[in-house]
């Protein structure tokens, strides 16, 4: 089941199956060709996700993770999105300290954008 978010609440619920808790990184050719296997966490601010996203990624600005906003049973990979490396590191961390399983998407956002991947926007 793909993520949703509940209006400005900022609470965004994910259903999955999986067990294993892990850090790392996944190059963007590499989450291409698994993206059905994450969901994606964008964790830049609302420009950057304006500016184009990855398509069924979530979007949770890197200063609301601590605060609870992902619920679920802890269980779906996640793979974070960030303007940068360090900044996604950062957003792992947190992440897998509340018991989720998260990897970076190397070279955030520049990267996948370099590697020719699809971004979309929700410009109307």
């Amino acid at each position: 089941m793909k993520p949703s978010a509940v209006g400005e609440s900022r609470v965004v619920t994910i259903c999955g199956m999986y067990s294993v808790r892990r850090r790392g990184s996944l190059d963007p050719d590499e989450l291409a060709a698994s993206l059905p296997d994450y969901v994606v966490v964008d964790v830049r601010d609302r420009s950057g996700w304006s500016g184009g996203h990855i398509p069924g990624s979530i979007h949770v600005p890197i200063n609301h993770l601590d605060s609870g906003v992902i619920v679920d049973d802890k269980r779906s990979p996640l793979a974070v999105l960030a303007d940068n490396d360090r900044e996604a590191e950062a957003a792992v961390g947190a992440l897998v300290r509340q018991g989720w399983d998260a990897v970076t998407i190397s070279g955030g956002a520049p990267g996948w954008r370099a590697a020719g991947q699809c971004l979309v926007t929700n410009r109307h």
